[in-house]
């Protein structure tokens, strides 16, 4: 018999399944009946789930690294979503600052020194920053810029 533990968090959280990307498999969870009921959806999709705190954000920024090359985006939901790569987004390239390097050169050597990193960090209605994903990238050239998947 497989024994499963829930440990109930702090609400609102995000809930992502599986190998969730794009905002894709990405649900925010306000309540612990509406997580009593994700949780059910989890088990019957027979992958793995994760949870983290949801955060009220302004933009989120993507900070990418290839070899000694840096680049820095600020992405901005127009069309009220909370997830800021679904429905209608402004993205625009910003100046990258001595801080994005730094996180961006810090994961990089955290996985044994990637020539390829990307980092996606959001911007908070508080004023704060919070890193929420590290990874390798797709890149898709799209006119004169990279957009990151």
């Amino acid at each position: 018999m497989l024994n499963i533990k829930l440990t109930i968090p702090k609400f609102p959280v995000v809930v992502k399944m599986g190998h969730a990307h794009a905002g894709m498999g990405k649900v925010k969870v306000e309540n612990h009946y509406d997580f009593q009921d994700i949780a059910s959806v989890v088990a019957l999709a027979k992958t793995y789930a994760t949870t983290e705190p949801y955060i009220d954000s302004k933009y989120d920024i993507r900070i990418q690294k290839i070899g000694n090359n840096y680049k820095a985006y600020m992405r901005t939901s127009i069309s009220g979503n909370w997830k800021a790569n679904t429905g209608s987004a402004m993205l625009e390239q910003v100046a990258m600052t001595e801080r994005y390097r730094m996180w961006v050169d810090a994961c990089s050597e955290m996985f044994g020194g990637l020539d390829i990193c990307a980092v996606k960090a959001v911007h908070g209605k508080d004023g704060k920053d919070y890193i929420i994903e590290v990874s390798q990238m797709v890149l898709v050239p799209i006119c004169d810029a990279l957009f990151i998947l």
